[in-house]
């Protein structure tokens, strides 16, 4: 007979199973200022002495998921060191990578622990609006959404909070507990806080200059106004705390001379940023499909062609109208720097340049042009992908890898997904996941709360075919799923590659 297992051991595990955790937890907020300032020989000391006290921690406590990530990232932080200290686009991407793992590691099935147990991966975020009740909504959809969230109701309780734990982010009414309080108490919370805190103002009612530029001077970093809606509220909460959505800076560097791509490279990826360099101007369109970049780098005298007939063939694809093209050139005559910006140029920089300037106005066109797409190729209902970037990106994945899914509204309540390097039995099983998981969301309501499920339709990416015929090919998997009860996942008729497409509907409500 098996003796029941004692409390105080898994009482013990528990304990042990927190410290990995909020050893994890230590490593992504380091790699997160790392995202934010020049990386440096220092930054990387304490990356690797908090992963290695997480070695120690897992081999310690038996969490082999987490040794092993931390044994992966130790690898790359060692071949940095062995690069002397310099860091290489494909090393960047590897980091990344595992701190993307890191982030989504909590304790899965396999550690035998109660997940209610543990602390939350995050740390807390305040919310406090003028309507009480409203905040707690608020947090409570956010807590459904697997973040940490506490309204606060007075000025008394947000003090006491910021007194036992600092929050990941603050979402403020600029009116809380009074005109204009919600601001002062928000610039009162940052004084003397070495990293300043996540700080989203929110007003019911547009406000004037004089108010937004309080904001920016307590530390906004978003200010929104109207409808406070949770979905939106989540994505910019994540975007500015969530190590998980960051992707690095893509720079593509077109120039002609080896070496002196091969040092702006350098530059570039010693502040973290992913670089890809191309020599042979004429292959810029094939390898801006393949990379995506977020900026171009442009040489302005080439022998092939001149910097400035390539912005214009550039220019000529709707897809990259919007993407930075920064000219690098010993040119220093002022009208001709002029000159090639009109044709297609957004700034110009003179050899040699400060490493320091290039890296700031890199990143500074970099963030603008990021935030710039996000608003031209998103849904502005959801939020999500649009109408037709959805197919351009299901287009991208039957002729090159992408390392992410995609999900966009493909119209009404339908919903496109793009899974690449995804088998058709693997993407059933996570859709199912999700789809179980959806069902038992609640949303706040009077009388009752509301929960909703959905139907999802599958299709394989097969040799030949277009986007438009695997839609309808999803489409009809998706009706097939309807007709058989709705919540389910139903795969369409024969598979052979490796993305698939899968619109989803929002179906019923259960609780009215």
């Amino acid at each position: 007979m098996t003796e029941p297992e004692d409390p105080s051991r898994e009482r013990l595990k528990q304990h042990f199973a927190q410290r990995v955790i909020h050893q994890a937890r230590q490593i992504l907020e380091i790699w997160q200022r790392l995202q934010r300032t020049e990386w440096s020989g220092a930054d990387l000391s304490e990356l690797s002495e908090a992963n290695l006290r997480l070695l120690r921690f897992a081999e310690r406590f038996e969490q082999p998921e987490h040794g092993q990530l931390a044994q992966h990232i130790g690898e790359s932080l060692k071949a940095v060191d062995e690069n002397r200290g310099r860091l290489s686009s494909q090393l960047i991407t590897e980091l990344n990578r595992l701190m993307q793992r890191l982030s989504r590691t909590g304790l899965r099935q396999g550690d035998q622990l109660e997940q209610t147990f543990l602390p939350p991966m995050r740390k807390p975020i305040y919310v406090m609006l003028a309507d009480h009740e409203r905040a707690e909504r608020l947090a409570k959809q956010l807590e459904f959404f697997g973040m940490s969230a506490q309204s606060l109701d007075s000025v008394a309780a947000f003090h006491a909070s910021m007194a036992e734990r600092l929050p990941s982010a603050i979402v403020m009414d600029v009116d809380f507990c009074g005109p204009g309080l919600g601001l002062k108490l928000a610039a009162e919370a940052q004084e003397g806080l070495e990293q300043k805190l996540p700080l989203l103002f929110f007003s019911l009612l547009e406000t004037d200059t004089p108010t937004r530029l309080a904001a920016v001077r307590a530390g906004g970093q978003e200010f929104l106004t109207g409808t406070l809606e949770a979905s939106s509220l989540l994505e910019k909460i994540e975007v500015l705390t969530c190590v998980a959505q960051y992707e690095p800076y893509k720079v593509l560097i077109i120039d002609d001379s080896r070496a002196q791509a091969l040092h702006t490279e350098r530059l570039l990826n010693s502040a973290g940023i992913v670089t890809r360099t191309l020599i042979e101007p004429i292959q810029a369109m094939a390898e801006l499909a393949d990379f995506q970049p977020d900026l171009i780098i442009l040489d302005m005298y080439m022998p092939a062609c001149t910097g400035t007939e390539l912005a214009k063939v550039i220019r000529h694809n709707d897809r990259y109208v919007s993407v930075p093209i920064i000219y690098l050139s010993a040119e220093d005559d002022l009208d001709k720097q002029l000159d090639a910006m009109s044709e297609g140029g957004d700034d110009f920089l003179t050899k040699p340049i400060k490493p320091r300037h290039l890296i700031t106005t890199v990143r500074n066109r970099a963030a603008r042009a990021r935030n710039l797409k996000a608003r031209m190729v998103r849904d502005s209902l959801t939020g999500l992908y649009n109408h037709t970037h959805i197919l351009q990106l299901l287009e991208d994945c039957s002729f090159r890898a992408r390392k992410t899914d995609y999900i966009g509204r493909y119209g009404g309540e339908e919903f496109a997904i793009v899974m690449p390097d995804t088998d058709l039995e693997s993407a059933c099983k996570v859709l199912d996941e999700i789809r179980g998981r959806f069902a038992e969301i609640h949303y706040p309501a009077q009388p009752q709360d509301l929960w909703c499920t959905f139907s999802a339709g599958l299709v394989e990416l097969c040799d030949g075919s277009d986007s438009l015929m695997m839609a309808a090919q999803a489409d009809e998997a998706l009706y097939r799923a309807k007709d058989a009860g709705r919540n389910r996942v139903q795969a369409a008729r024969a598979s052979k590659q490796s993305a698939i497409f899968s619109p989803e509907s929002t179906e019923s409500v259960i609780t009215l």
